[in-house]
C-alpha cells in the first residue's frame, strides 16, 4: 500500500515507513508510544514536555523535515539531551534523515551532550518545534496551572482550566476561577495563579451620555452573593476609588496592583457592550416613545432590572427606571406605562359625558400633545390652552385625566409659588416630550413677566446655558411639552391671549348622567389608558403626512365661518383652533369619537366668540381705558376732560405722553405694579387689530387748560364709542355715584390694603 504525503501524516507512530515510496513496510519498533519512553523518575513537568516533544518529532519524520544538519547536531544535541535515553533516540532518528551526517557521528555527539546537560527544561527546543509548525495535539492537560489563594496553600487546578481561560492567560494574563481574578507573571509548561479579588465582573453596558460615561456592572463574589451598580467613569479611574466603590459593596475585595486593575479593565471594556442613555421620556426619534418602564412601538418593550432593553438591535438605557432608588426620579417615575383592556371609544364616551363640549376640546387637545413636534415643525408653534373657572369646578380633574395618557399625572406647577422660577418651569417643559404639563392658580397678581414666559411656550421657546466644554459656546434647554393654564383670573396681556385656546369651565352641580359617566371614567382610568397613547403613536405617519395637507383649508374654512358670523380675530387665534380641528379631521378614520366634527366646529365657534370678547375686555388696550376712567374719578382727580383728553362728537381725543405718564402712576397704585411700557402700549392703541376703535394721530390738536395745557400738541384719536367705557365729558359734570368704574378710590384703596395687611 502506497501513501500520499498527506495520508502520511494519519499513520499510527508505530508504523514504518518508507520514505522514498510512501509504501507501509513495517512495524517500527524504535517508535515506542510515548509513555513507554517515559522514565517514571521524571517530574509532571518534564512528563508533560516531553509528550508535547515526542509527538512534534514524529510528525517531522512522516514529513522527512531536516531538522538537524552539519551545523546545529551539536547544539541540537543539548537540546535533545536534557530528555536523557529517550532524547537520544529521538535524536538518531531525526539526525537520520540528513545525507551529510551518519550514525556514528551523531551518536558521538549525543554522548558527549549528555555528560554536560545544559538546558533546566525543554522549553527551547517546544518553541523551535512550535516555530516550524509542529505542535503536539493540545487536550488541555500538557500545561500544569498551579492556583495560590490570597489565604491558604498552593493546590493544582489544571484540570478545571479549560480553553477559554487558556485564551484568557494569553490575552490577559488572568482567569476567572470560581468567581475570582487569578494573575500570572507569565506561561510555561507549569503555569502558577495568584488569587488577587474574591469577585469578578460583568459589565452588562456601557453607558453613553453627552455629560458623563456609565457603566452598569454586575458584581459576583466567591461566595455567590451578588450586587449590582451604575459606575460613573470617574471611579474606575483609579484602583482607590474603584476600592470604595467594591467594598462600600460587601465583601469585595481587590488585593492586587494597579497593573492588575488596567488588565481587568481593558478586558472588559474590550468585551462590553454600549447602550444609549435615554435623557427624556416620551417620544423618541429612534421610533418609540418612552416610558420609566419600557418603550412602545407596536408593542411595549419593558427595561430589565438594571433599566436596559434592546430595541431593533440597539441598547437603550432609562435611569428612570422602577428599581432606582425610591425616593429618585419621583416625577420620571410616574410616566409609566400600564398595560390594560381600555378602548379610546368607551373612554373618549365617558370622558366628553364626564365633562361636556369642553371636555371635547381637551380630548382633542390632548390627542394633538401626543403628535405636537410633528405640528410644531409644520406651523413653527404648539397652541396652549387656558381653562377658567373657580375653585372646585373641575378645572384641573379635567387635565389630570388627559395626563393619564402619559401614567401617572404629574404634579401641576403653581405660578404663583417663588421657587418656580422661569428656568424651573422651562425645566420641566424639557423633561417630557410630546406630553402634557399644566400650571395653575394664575391669578390677577401675576407679574407680567409670566405672561411672557407662558407665551413664550407657544412658540417653544426655551433658554440658554453655557456650555463648559466650550469658552463661549452654549446649550439649549428646550421646551418640548403642551401646556395647559387654569385660574380665576382672565389674562389681560394681548400677545398671551392670542396665543391660547380659552374656555370657561364653572360647573360645580352636576346631573346623574353626568355622575354616572364620571364614575365609570374613574374606573377607565384606574384601568390604565397608556395603552390608547400606544395606539395613537401608530398614527405619526399619518399625521406628518395630512397635516400640512389639511391645516390650511381647514383654516380658510373656518375663518370664513367667523368672518361671516361678524367674529373678528387675529389670524394667530383662529389658526390656534384650526389645529384641533384639524387633529380631528385626521384621526377620525382612524379612532371612533363619540361626537361629531360639525359639533366641535360650531362648539369652537362659540368658544373664540367668547375669547375674543374677552380678549377686547380685558386686554391691555380695554385696561389701559379702565385706568383712564378710573383717573376721572374726583377723589383721584389725575385726568380732566380738555386737558388729557376731549371728547368732541363720536370722536375722543387723548394727549397721549402727558395721559401715560398719569396712567402709569395710578396703575401702580392700583395693582402694585407699574403699566404697560410707553411704546408698547402706544403701539397697541394704533394697531387696528388690537383696538379697532383708533382712528388716526393728529400733528396739531389744540387742548383747554391754563399755561402750558393750553397749548397745541399731538394727540391720537378714537371712536368713543368703541372704548368701553364712558368718560366725564365737561368741568361742570359731577362723577356719578352710580358709576360703572370698576376701581375704588384711591383712600379706599389703601384703606383695604391696610385691613388685609393687618388680617
Amino acid at each position: 500500500m502506497k501513501l500520499s504525503r498527506k495520508n502520511m501524516e494519519k499513520v499510527d507512530d508505530l508504523t514504518s515507513i518508507d520514505l522514498d515510496s510512501g509504501e507501509i513496510i513495517e512495524e517500527k519498533p524504535h517508535l515506542k508510544d510515548v509513555d513507554e519512553t517515559t522514565p517514571k523518575t521524571w517530574d509532571k513537568l518534564k512528563a508533560r514536555q516531553w509528550k508535547k516533544i515526542h509527538e512534534a518529532c514524529n510528525q517531522l519524520i512522516l514529513d522527512e523535515y531536516i531538522l538537524i544538519n552539519k551545523q546545529n547536531s551539536m547544539a541540537m544535541a543539548h537540546e535533545f539531551a536534557f530528555f536523557g535515553e529517550a532524547g537520544k533516540d529521538m535524536y538518531l532518528k531525526i539526525g537520520a534523515l540528513s545525507d551529510e551526517l551518519d550514525e556514528e557521528l551523531l551518536t558521538k555527539k549525543i554522548n558527549r551532550a549528555l555528560t554536560d546537560i545544559k538546558r533546566k527544561n525543554g522549553k527551547k527546543l517546544l518553541l523551535l518545534l512550535g516555530e516550524l509548525g509542529y505542535r503536539a495535539d493540545r487536550d488541555g492537560s500538557e500545561t500544569m496551572y498551579m492556583a495560590t489563594p490570597y489565604r491558604g496553600a498552593r493546590y493544582e487546578i489544571t484540570e478545571d482550566v479549560d480553553e477559554q481561560m487558556e485564551k484568557d492567560l494569553r490575552d490577559w494574563g488572568f482567569i476567572k476561577y470560581k468567581n475570582s481574578y487569578w494573575f500570572t507573571e507569565g506561561l510555561g509548561d507549569v503555569v502558577y495563579l495568584n488569587q488577587r479579588t474574591n469577585f469578578v465582573l460583568e459589565v452588562l453596558y456601557h453607558i453613553e451620555t453627552d455629560k458623563d460615561q456609565r457603566r452598569v456592572i454586575n458584581f459576583t463574589n466567591e461566595h455567590g452573593r451578588v450586587k449590582s451598580k451604575d459606575i460613573s467613569t470617574d471611579e474606575l479611574s483609579e484602583l482607590g476609588r474603584f476600592k470604595k466603590v467594591t467594598e462600600g459593596l460587601g465583601n469585595f475585595m481587590f488585593y492586587g496592583k494597579p497593573e492588575d486593575f488596567m488588565r481587568v479593565k481593558s478586558k472588559l471594556y474590550e468585551e462590553e457592550k454600549t447602550a444609549e442613555q435615554l435623557e427624556t421620556l416620551g417620544w423618541h426619534d429612534d421610533g418609540f416613545f418612552a416610558f420609566c418602564n419600557g418603550v412602545y412601538n407596536s408593542v411595549f418593550i419593558p427595561v430589565d432590572e438594571h433599566g436596559m432593553l434592546t430595541y431593533k438591535d440597539k441598547n437603550y438605557f432609562i435611569p428612570f427606571h422602577p428599581k432606582t432608588n425610591r425616593y429618585s426620579f419621583l416625577n420620571e417615575k410616574k410616566f409609566f406605562y400600564r398595560h390594560s383592556s381600555v378602548t379610546f371609544q368607551e373612554w373618549c364616551k365617558h370622558y366628553c359625558g364626564a365633562f361636556g363640549n369642553v371636555g371635547q376640546v381637551m380630548l382633542i387637545f390632548g390627542l394633538a400633545t401626543v403628535f405636537s413636534d410633528i405640528i410644531f415643525k409644520h406651523k413653527n408653534n404648539f397652541p396652549l390652552v387656558f381653562l377658567y373657572g373657580e375653585g372646585g369646578s373641575g378645572k384641573s380633574t379635567m387635565i389630570q385625566y388627559i395626563q393619564m395618557l402619559f401614567g401617572v399625572p404629574q404634579a401641576p406647577i403653581k405660578l404663583t409659588e417663588k421657587a418656580n422660577t422661569d428656568k424651573a418651569k422651562i425645566r420641566k417643559l424639557a423633561q417630557f416630550v410630546n406630553a402634557l404639563i399644566c400650571f395653575e392658580e394664575y391669578t390677577d397678581t401675576i407679574d407680567i413677566s409670566v405672561d411672557k414666559t407662558l407665551s413664550g411656550f407657544y412658540d417653544r421657546f426655551g433658554y440658554e446655558r453655557s456650555d463648559i466644554k466650550s469658552k463661549y459656546g452654549t446649550e439649549s434647554v428646550p421646551v418640548e411639552s403642551a401646556v395647559c393654564v387654569t385660574g380665576n383670573f382672565y389674562p389681560t396681556d394681548d400677545p398671551f391671549l392670542q396665543r391660547l385656546i380659552l374656555m370657561d369651565y364653572n360647573v360645580n352641580i352636576r346631573e346623574d348622567s353626568v355622575v354616572e359617566h364620571f364614575d365609570k371614567l374613574n374606573l377607565l382610568n384606574m384601568e390604565g389608558i397608556t395603552n390608547i397613547t400606544g395606539q395613537l403613536i401608530q398614527y405619526r405617519e399619518d399625521v406628518d403626512r395630512d397635516f400640512p395637507l389639511h391645516y390650511r383649508r381647514i383654516y380658510g374654512e373656518f375663518n370664513n365661518a367667523l368672518k361671516a358670523k361678524n367674529i373678528r380675530v387675529p389670524s394667530r387665534m383662529a389658526e390656534n383652533y384650526s389645529v384641533l380641528l384639524t387633529t380631528y379631521h385626521i384621526l377620525r378614520e382612524k379612532l371612533q369619537f363619540t361626537f361629531s366634527y360639525a359639533e366641535l366646529v360650531s362648539f369652537l365657534q362659540d368658544t373664540i366668540a367668547i375669547h375674543a370678547e374677552k380678549r377686547d375686555t380685558g386686554g391691555v388696550v380695554q385696561n389701559f381705558w379702565d385706568m383712564v376712567l378710573y383717573m376721572t374719578n374726583p377723589k383721584v382727580n389725575l385726568a380732566k376732560h380738555g386737558s388729557e383728553y376731549s371728547i368732541e362728537g363720536e370722536e375722543i381725543y387723548i394727549r397721549f405722553k402727558q395721559l401715560w405718564t398719569l396712567y402709569n402712576k395710578a396703575h401702580f397704585e392700583v395693582h402694585r405694579k407699574p403699566g404697560v411700557p410707553y411704546n408698547t402700549l402706544l403701539g397697541k392703541l394704533k394697531d387696528k387689530s388690537v383696538c379697532p376703535a383708533y382712528i388716526e394721530t393728529k400733528d396739531n390738536k389744540r387742548f383747554a387748560g391754563q399755561g402750558n395745557w393750553g397749548s397745541n400738541s399731538s394727540a391720537l384719536v378714537f371712536r368713543y364709542s368703541q372704548i368701553g367705557v364712558k368718560l366725564p365729558c365737561g368741568q361742570e359734570e359731577s362723577f356719578p355715584q352710580d358709576t360703572d368704574n370698576p376701581y375704588p378710590s384711591m383712600k379706599e384703596e389703601i384703606a383695604a390694603y391696610e385691613h388685609n395687611r393687618h388680617n
